[in-house]
This record gives structure tokens, C-alpha cells and sequence, in this order.
């Protein structure tokens, strides 16, 4: 009996251990963020990631003005922690995906894809523009606040979700587009006619607001 027990004793902590690896396996990254270049390499990380900020970010003085820029495929949820991320003077705060209309390709032969994820919540966002999002799925998350001078969000395809976030963009508060009329656009194009590659954007506001002096969607 007893070394039916140190056995079963055994098997059971071997089993508690494989289920330990296994989530350890699939658990999310969580990475803290002090700057501008952290906050520019965390984003290239691979796997599920969780970026923390530790302080307030200025991308319009710690990253040159420039845009920070998210690749295609990325499941990122952005937490703020509370900290104001503030964008360049003119442009995007963030881009989600790319568009890459190579010389020579038509509309039909290009990609237009993204099957990543961001979620953005828990600060502030302070931009002349906060998200550009190339046929990814985005979720404006709880306690969010977006303060756009111009757009809260352009997104080409994809689909944008506000959930919890208050969003105020003196222009537009969230602007669609199909997956590629604005890049093929001319009155007798064939982008202008139903295609499988150009897709609709889905926008779904589940909980949240979106305030704007232009076009709220």
C-alpha cells in the first residue's frame, strides 16, 4: 500500500507539473516599458505579448516623431498603466500592420492581411492622430481615453472594437475604408467593384463613447 501511494504521490506531482509547463507555455509575455525605444522593441517580440508602461511616453520627442509601428500578425494588448503615450505632432501615434502596394503588382495580386490583434487600454492617448490599422482587428479597451486633434482611428479592412474607451477626435472619430479602394481608386477601376480581397471594415461599439467635431464613424 505504501508504495501504492509514493506512486500515486508521484504521478500526481508529475501530472501537476506538466499542467504548470503547459500554461506556462501559453501564458502572455508581460513586458514593462520605461521609453520610447523599449516600447519600439517590445512590439517586435514574438508571441502574445503584454506591454506595460512604467511612465509617460512621448514618441514625439524620445522616438524622433515618428510613428510606432506595430507588424502584421501581432496579438499585443498595449496597457497604458494609467500614463499618457503621446504621439508625433502630425500623423499616426500608432500603425497596426502594413500595406506594401509593390511597382508593378495589381490590386488583385496583393496581400492584404493581418490576422493579429492590438488591444490599447488604461491611459491616455494625447495625438494628432492615435491608430492607423491595416486589416487587424483592434480593440479600444476600459478606462482608454484617446484625445485626437484629427482621427482616433483610420482603419483599411479589419475590425475596430470600442469597449470601455471615450473617445474625442476634432475631425474623425473612426474613419473606414475597404481593404483596398483608397490605394487603387479611379472612377472606372475595377477596386471600385465587389471583390473577395476587399473587404468591409467591421466597427462594434460595445461599451464606451466616440465624440468628434467631423464624422463620429
Amino acid at each position: 500500500m505504501k508504495g501504492f501511494k509514493k506512486l500515486t504521490a508521484g504521478l500526481m506531482g508529475v501530472v501537476m507539473a506538466l499542467g504548470v509547463c503547459g500554461f506556462t507555455a501559453f501564458a502572455a509575455k508581460t513586458i514593462p516599458v520605461k521609453s520610447a525605444e523599449e516600447l519600439a522593441d517590445a512590439v517586435k517580440e514574438n508571441g502574445d505579448i503584454t506591454i506595460i508602461l512604467d511612465n509617460d511616453i512621448n514618441l514625439n520627442i524620445d522616438l524622433n516623431k515618428k510613428t510606432l509601428e506595430i507588424p502584421n500578425g501581432k496579438n499585443i494588448t498595449l496597457d497604458l498603466g494609467g500614463n499618457t503615450l503621446t504621439g508625433p505632432e502630425s500623423g499616426y501615434a500608432i500603425q497596426f500592420g502594413e500595406f506594401d502596394k509593390s511597382e508593378g503588382k495589381g490590386f488583385e495580386d496583393c496581400i492584404y492581411e493581418n490576422n493579429g490583434e492590438l488591444i490599447i487600454e488604461n491611459g491616455k492617448i494625447d495625438c494628432d492622430s492615435a491608430v492607423l490599422n491595416y486589416f487587424g482587428n483592434v480593440t479600444f479597451g476600459d478606462d482608454l481615453t484617446i484625445d485626437a486633434e484629427n482621427r482616433g482611428i483610420t482603419t483599411y479592412g479589419g475590425e475596430v472594437t470600442v469597449d470601455g474607451a471615450k473617445m474625442t477626435a476634432d475631425g474623425y472619430g473612426i474613419l473606414t475604408f475597404n481593404s483596398f479602394h483608397a490605394f487603387f481608386s479611379t472612377p472606372d477601376s475595377k477596386a471600385n467593384t465587389d471583390n473577395d480581397k476587399n473587404i468591409s471594415p467591421t466597427v462594434t461599439i460595445k461599451n464606451g463613447s466616440v465624440i468628434n467635431a467631423g464624422v463620429s464613424v
